[in-house]
């Protein structure tokens, strides 16, 4: 049986995936994982994924200059879009286990392939689809969601202290203990299972910025809302599922070995270009509930700089890639509005509009006429359906 696999190609070495192989030295070398003839592989390249390969089989290839035994694949089907890894891992056939949250993104020792664990109800790899996502949520038991099949929840004793009681999936409408990762969040808090709260006062302790940064936005969004989407499973994982993890100082480190032959540079750690963006992604996912959403705060506060980065996360989820919010500006698919206190309807949809009608001279006295001319709201709906059209 075929078994699937993700790949790790190197930033600075784009070639294996253009050319579709990887070289790590003779059949057997522990970088290859054991792949076979016949098994698939999804490659990350710069933290995404983009196609499918097929091992076809070893053999030699030319590799700086020097004929050199590597894996040779063919590609078997090519996305038109690239996937973020914060969609390919949360894919609701893929099990949640330590190779999908943890070794995708980051450095393994002399592990350049990760088998992928997948349920009873994923397709033939060629039918996989990474626009279907599970949601994966922190919440307590008080609140109701309209869940869908494979979405999982942590869950939380309350908001007073938020410690996770259980990790459940949901399947044929009801929840039921979720053992894989379940059985990693024991593994990983054998002797102590902190709090949420617990583990953003240890994140400040131990300065992680990062990790506490994530954990407050965990809390207030569940004490505002009840809930907290997590638009990253690798996030929840560093930042949650470990529970207290202390960093060893850089000089302590020991450096990842990467293949014979082969620079530097195997770490497909998550891009930094996204991580100022999953503090707004549950306001993305809030717009599939509900198209209307109201920032509301004193000057000073952020709401527009907000609205930009919800802009820029959608866009970026809709694209595979990140897009910055002056990209979708001079595209004309945003506007920002400014509205005074008595903003009208007339002004807002659309309205009669005093007119003079006649010489167009500014000393001329024409008779007075009315029109009636669209709102702001209206003008934008236009321009939004000949947009449409257009393409």
């Amino acid at each position: 049986m075929s078994r699937l696999y993700f790949g790790k190609i190197s930033f600075k070495r784009k070639e294996q995936l253009d050319e579709s192989f990887y070289g790590a030295g003779e059949k057997g070398s522990p970088w290859y994982g054991g792949i076979e003839p016949g098994d698939y592989v999804f490659p990350i390249y710069n933290g995404k994924v983009d196609r499918l390969w097929k091992v076809r089989e070893y053999g030699k290839k030319i590799i700086f200059g020097q004929e050199e035994t590597a894996v040779l694949f063919d590609v078997v089907k090519k996305y038109e879009k690239p996937f973020h890894l914060s969609y390919v891992t949360r894919y609701p056939y893929f099990e949640m286990n330590l190779d999908l949250l943890n070794k995708t993104s980051k450095s393994v020792y002399k592990q350049g392939f990760i088998p992928i664990l997948c349920n009873e109800m994923c397709p033939d790899p060629v039918l996989i689809d990474f626009n279907k996502t599970r949601k994966v949520y922190i919440t307590t038991n008080k609140v109701q969601q309209r869940y869908q099949d494979g979405d999982v929840r942590i869950l939380l004793d309350g908001i007073e202290h938020m410690a996770i009681q259980d990790i459940q999936v949901y399947n044929q409408g009801e929840f039921h203990r979720y053992e894989v990762l379940w059985q990693l969040y024991k593994q990983k808090n054998e002797l102590n299972k902190y709090t949420i709260r617990e583990l953003l006062d240890w994140a400040r302790k131990d300065n992680a910025p990062k990790k506490e940064k994530y954990l407050y936005s965990v809390i207030e969004s569940i004490q505002n809302d009840g809930f907290f989407i997590v638009p990253n499973v690798i996030a929840l994982y560093d930042n949650v599922i470990v529970g207290r993890k202390v960093s060893v100082s850089n000089a302590t480190k020991i450096k990842p070995l990467t293949p014979p032959g082969i620079p530097d540079d195997e770490s497909n750690d998550e891009e930094d270009g996204y991580d100022d963006l999953e503090a707004y992604q549950k306001f993305v996912d809030l717009l599939e509930f509900n198209p209307n959403i109201i920032l509301y705060g004193p000057p000073g506060t952020g709401k527009t700089y907000s609205a930009i980065k919800i802009i820029e996360a959608n866009e970026t989820k809709i694209k595979g890639s990140r897009v910055r919010y002056e990209e979708v500006e001079k595209q004309g698919r945003v506007k920002f509005v400014t509205f005074h206190q008595a903003y009208s309807y007339e002004e807002f949809i659309e309205g009669i509009r005093p007119k003079l009608i006649g010489e167009e001279s500014e000393q001329a006295v024409g008779s007075l006429g009315y029109a009636i001319e669209d709102g702001i709201l209206k003008k934008n709906g236009h321009c939004c359906f000949r947009s449409a059209v257009e393409r």
